[in-house]
């Protein structure tokens, strides 16, 4: 799929209808009707996140707001555009746990934005510093909640009077060896469940699709291999991943398709926006990360080490080790006689 496909589901550029009001108990539906309509005709979705020039270059030391381009992948009209909110200091120096809100627009005929669809909320580095650690508590569990059109404020401390869904990591000792997350309604009611492989990411990353799969098939998140060698090197020199998202049973409610989108963007930034995940360089080294393992909320990377560039230096090493120790044997049996 090409991030520069012509033509969109949305082909005005007035206003939307206003919200449907919420029904008590959270029952009700925030969206705006001609969303709804639209999640509810389309099955099959591609997520596109667009490559960042500057973290290639830099190798992710320089990190922008990711923006993502969402298509219907039977059409390829582009339906929405994702773009993240974030502060400077909290994306550079704790990606990809940092807080920040992602505001999701409709995308009209001319490829422009046409009217704010919802925002996703999620809470994270610096007012939830521990999300990189076992998921044992309610602040070291990810989370992201989804409203209806724009909202303001700090991610965490924003009302739930629009909240349309809920995205939540379950804690320990629940799913310990498969990353999992529970997408729920504004008052607690379950949607489903959607879980992933033990092992994922690094260099497997380039030869296997990772799957993400709902509770008895009913959908599917898919983060999807390169397929061409440019997706390949988009793939190494930055943290822009491509996903497929299905809808398998398809009389899932429209309010349940766009808690799974919203799912699908809170699982990239907890498993796959990690920078050099395939490989880099340590002390002259080179590291190889051939998989990530999941373990109770924990990422833990399985790498070797090529350390090429000292191979002589090593080699030199281990042979003065060799002519010493050939010398002290000498003179122990020089000394014992």
């Amino acid at each position: 799929f090409s991030l520069m496909l012509p033509g969109s589901a949305l082909g005005h550029g007035g206003p939307p209808p206003p919200y449907a009001p919420l029904l008590p108990g959270g029952a009700g539906s925030a969206l705006d009707s001609q969303t709804l309509n639209l999640l509810g005709r389309v099955n099959r979705l591609f997520v596109q996140q667009r490559p960042s020039t500057a973290e290639a270059v830099t190798c992710g030391c320089f990190e922008e707001p990711n923006v993502y381009d969402v298509f219907d992948a039977d059409s390829l009209a582009r339906l929405f555009t994702a773009e993240e909110r974030s502060g400077d200091m909290a994306r550079c120096c704790c990606a990809p746990n940092h807080a920040l809100l992602v505001d999701i627009y409709a995308v009209g005929a001319s490829g422009a934005r046409v009217y704010q669809v919802a925002t996703l909320e999620r809470n994270g580095c610096p007012g939830k510093p521990c999300l990189c650690c076992p998921a044992c508590a309610p602040w070291c569990a990810d989370r992201a909640v989804l409203h209806a059109g724009r909202v303001e404020g700090r991610p965490g401390e924003i009302p739930g009077d629009r909240t349309v869904a809920i995205v939540q990591q379950p804690m320990a000792p629940c799913a310990c060896i498969t990353p999992t997350v529970r997408l729920m309604e504004r008052g607690g009611a379950h949607i489903t469940t959607v879980r992933g492989p033990a092992c994922f990411g690094g260099c497997s990353e380039l030869c296997c699709d990772v799957p993400f799969t709902a509770d008895g098939g009913r959908a599917a998140i898919v983060k999807t291999k390169p397929h061409t060698l440019r997706a390949a090197l988009r793939e190494l020199l930055t943290d822009a991943d491509a996903y497929a998202l299905e809808f398998r049973d398809r009389s899932l409610e429209p309010m349940h398709r766009a808690a799974l989108l919203g799912g699908l963007l809170l699982l990239d930034y907890m498993f796959f926006e990690r920078n050099a995940d395939a490989c880099d360089c340590e002390d002259g080294a080179r590291r190889l990360t051939c998989c990530n393992v999941y373990c109770c909320g924990c990422v833990c990377p399985c790498r070797c080490r090529c350390d090429c560039a000292n191979d002589k230096e090593r080699r030199e090493r281990r042979r003065k080790r060799a002519v010493h120790g050939v010398g002290a044997v000498g003179s122990v049996l020089r000394g014992g006689f």
